[in-house]
């Protein structure tokens, strides 16, 4: 995977300069495929090009799958902050305890 400031169009490349970086870390690679399959399933915020060239916006068969991915996202970086705020806390507890000693 690369990321970029933006996406390689030749009016975005005509009178500047954008840069691109590889993904290296698995760790990271794996994430941002987490993220693309979550956008390539996403049953309610999406669209499908027709052949005559209009849209038509897909319909959740489920309830299950009426989450859409920014909602599937937002609970998920959640989520992270929570663990992250509980092992903080957890860290801080423990850096106090051996302090007092």
């Amino acid at each position: 995977y690369y990321i970029g400031s933006a996406d390689l169009m030749r009016r975005n490349l005509k009178s500047r300069v954008e840069v691109i970086v590889p993904i290296e870390d698995p760790s990271l690679r794996h994430e941002l495929q987490e993220v693309f399959e979550l956008q390539h399933a996403d049953q309610r915020s999406a669209w499908e090009m027709r052949g005559d060239g209009s849209y038509v916006q897909r319909q959740p068969g489920s309830e299950a799958k009426s989450i859409g991915c920014q909602q599937a996202l937002i609970a998920a970086a959640s989520k992270r902050n929570t663990e992250a705020n509980r092992l903080r806390a957890r860290k801080l507890k423990s850096i106090a305890r051996r302090v007092t000693r």
